[in-house]
């Protein structure tokens, strides 16, 4: 099978940060930053980093890093949107 190996398991023990050569910027993810009543209608989801981060690295740990950025951000948002349609 040619499919890209994807982590079964994450573990989010850690502060993942991943630079954005493009703009300087530094993307982070820890779980602390995530605001306790992010499931309120009225609270804004996580802001997500650029579709490219991954892609713009250029060594195997800024990748690891990108990937968990991209990875966590895009599961608590989408776990959120869930959660509104439901309630």
């Amino acid at each position: 099978q040619n499919s890209p190996l994807i982590p079964a398991l994450i573990h989010a023990a850690q502060h993942y940060k991943a630079v954005y050569p493009k703009t300087g910027e530094t993307w982070n993810f820890h779980k602390g930053h995530i605001p306790g009543q992010i499931l309120d209608c009225e609270q804004p989801l996580v802001v997500s980093p650029p579709d490219d981060l991954f892609n713009v690295q250029t060594n195997n740990r800024d990748k690891r890093s990108a990937f968990m950025v991209c990875w966590m951000t895009y599961t608590i948002n989408r776990a959120v949107l869930e959660y509104r349609k439901q309630f």
